[in-house]
């Protein structure tokens, strides 16, 4: 997924009724993800590094910084950037050299405090955070699970096989991992971290990105080439199929939003 520019994008009383309000051309390119924290954005380039924007303006984008992970502690030069999840004054961004902490609570000046340990080794993607947990997609590494109580501290707990884990969500109970084509389900029975395998629903294609709406009814799945899938997880108790979209390209990213809509990326 390449974009030139960034663009901030409003909705007129309809979903399909789209203007632009501000574009950026950042320095970085390659532009792989985004995480919005209260009123920060935050912007992921595999070239180029990270973008950092105050939107307490929504309809103006504010560039307050351009950041490399080789600035601040724990060295990082050469590092690409991938995927990021924001938590209270912190950030972790997946890359190439591990799992990367960055102290953003001043985000004009944001500082790397270096690497999650036994990260630099492994094959990093998607990532999700939920209360004090944060999990890690690590390809054939499985999903990797960290205790960030201690949120410039994060403590391994442990890691969940995987075939090539793609991408994961989790909330208070459930994880949802995509290996591969297959989409698994696991439940925490307590508050251990201790996650079961529950069910598995096998997709046509190999699962790009996964996004759980709020009231964690439905998850969408996105497929690449098959475009966007929609599952019913509370049909009597077993996840099910319930439509598919085919969008013109390849469906690679997705975000739920205003509770009954979802943005997708697509690669054209």
């Amino acid at each position: 997924m390449k974009f030139i520019s960034l663009i901030i994008f409003t909705s007129i009383s309809f979903a399909l009724n789209l203007s632009i309000l501000d574009y950026d051309n950042p320095s970085a390119t390659h532009i792989l993800d985004a995480e919005v924290i209260d009123d920060l954005l935050i912007v992921t380039g595999m070239i180029g590094g990270i973008e950092f924007y105050d939107i307490s303006n929504p309809e103006l984008l504010n560039h307050l910084t351009s950041f490399n992970l080789s600035s601040g502690g724990g060295g990082g030069g050469g590092s690409k950037p991938n995927c990021v999840k924001a938590y209270g004054n912190y950030a972790y961004i997946t890359s190439n050299q591990g799992v990367a902490i960055v102290n953003i609570s001043n985000p004009s000046n944001p500082q790397n405090l270096g690497y999650i340990s036994g990260t630099n080794n492994l094959i990093l993607e998607n990532l999700d955070i939920h209360e004090d947990l944060l999990v890690v997609a690590a390809h054939e590494d499985g999903v990797r699970l960290y205790d960030i109580s201690t949120p410039s501290d994060p403590i391994y707990i442990s890691t969940i096989d995987a075939e090539n884990a793609w991408a994961v969500d989790v909330d208070d109970y459930y994880m949802y991992i995509a290996d591969q084509s297959t989409l698994m389900f696991y439940y925490n029975f307590g508050d251990s971290y201790e996650f079961s395998l529950m069910a598995s629903l096998e997709l046509s294609n190999a699962i790009k990105d996964i996004a759980v709406d709020s009231n964690s009814e439905y998850l969408y799945a996105a497929l690449g080439s098959d475009g966007v899938v929609a599952i019913d997880l509370m049909f009597n108790a077993t996840p099910q199929i319930i439509d598919t979209y085919n969008t013109s390209a390849m469906a690679n990213r997705l975000e739920v939003f205003d509770e009954n809509k979802i943005a997708v990326s697509d690669w054209d």
